[in-house]
Parts: C-alpha cells; structure tokens; sequence
C-alpha cells in the first residue's frame, strides 16, 4: 500500500501498487526494496512514466547517493506511475 503522506491522490494508488509488484518480481527476488538502497548488478534498460521533480533542497549539497553510488543529477521521478522493461539495452 502507498505511503498516503507521500502520494494522498488516493487515484494514483493502483499504478504504484502495479510498479512496486513489477520491480519487486522483475529486480529484487520478490523482496521489499531496502530502505537503505539497493544496486542493482546489471543495468536494467526501462521506460519510465511519472512526475519529473528537481530536487532544489540539494543544490550545493555534495554530491548524494546510497552504497557509495552517486546521483548524477538533482532530477527525480515521483510517484513513479509506470515501469516497462526492455530486452534491447541499445542507446
């Protein structure tokens, strides 16, 4: 189930629910995702559906990430709507 204090539009609560089941099956063995991060060991080439966010409380922080792997930019994704994974990695 959403966190309601992180997405309250209670409509968008399927499509998250759908994502968390498609990463949960497709990346992480069925397990919950850490909240400490998770890395993945192979990229996983994936379209991504959501809400554009730039992270301006982090401007002239130092660079941020978990498990020693650092955001390369301030932009995020959320809520994340909708995944679709791809077998062809070509950029």
């Amino acid at each position: 189930m959403p966190d309601p204090d992180c997405v309250s539009d209670r409509s968008l609560h399927p499509s998250l629910e759908r994502v968390r089941k498609v990463i949960k099956g497709r990346r992480l063995r069925g397990r919950e995702a850490s909240s400490r991060g998770s890395v993945l060991n192979h990229p996983a080439c994936v379209t991504l559906t959501g809400q554009l966010c730039y992270g301006d409380a982090h401007v002239g922080d130092p660079p941020r990430g978990k498990k020693q792997v650092q955001a390369a930019t301030l932009g995020e994704l959320r809520p994340l709507t909708a995944i679709a994974f791809s077998r062809d990695c070509t950029p």
